[in-house]
């Protein structure tokens, strides 16, 4: 599932994101320009939220006024799927030690797979995915 939290008005003078009605359903990506021939607007409010499906097609506007558009963009998925970071790998170590569990888990430190064998055969206290974090 994706999120976006908008910190400014989105409208079409700011680049209000376009999105594809159905396209979440689709075997494939449409085209660029069938993309924009047939997307709508997400136009609201700074303070709103707007939820949608992952697959659906959508893209950022041009922004045509001299002011940013600022928004918190969040992507949810269940715990076996994978993020595009293997943040606990790119985080120094002295970074993780300081985290609590909570902070552990919001890097994906519980959900990591392992890179070779010796850690996929690692002892289960030992392991890097933990049971029960979906």
């Amino acid at each position: 599932m994706g999120v976006i939290f908008p910190l400014d008005d989105f409208n079409e003078e700011n680049g209000a994101t376009y999105y594809l009605k159905g396209s979440h359903k689709l075997p494939d990506l449409p085209d660029e320009t069938s993309f924009f021939e047939k997307a709508s607007r997400a136009c609201c409010a700074a303070g709103d939220m707007i939820l949608f499906n992952g697959r659906l097609a959508h893209a950022a506007g041009a922004n045509s006024t001299s002011r940013a558009r600022h928004s918190l963009t969040i992507n949810i998925c269940r715990s076996y799927m994978r993020q595009r970071f293997d943040f606990p790998r790119l985080v120094p170590r002295g970074l993780i030690n300081n985290l609590g569990d909570d902070g552990r888990r919001l890097i994906g430190m519980n959900v990591r797979m392992p890179t070779t064998l010796e850690e996929f055969y690692l002892p289960e206290d030992q392991r890097l995915y933990k049971p029960n974090q979906g």
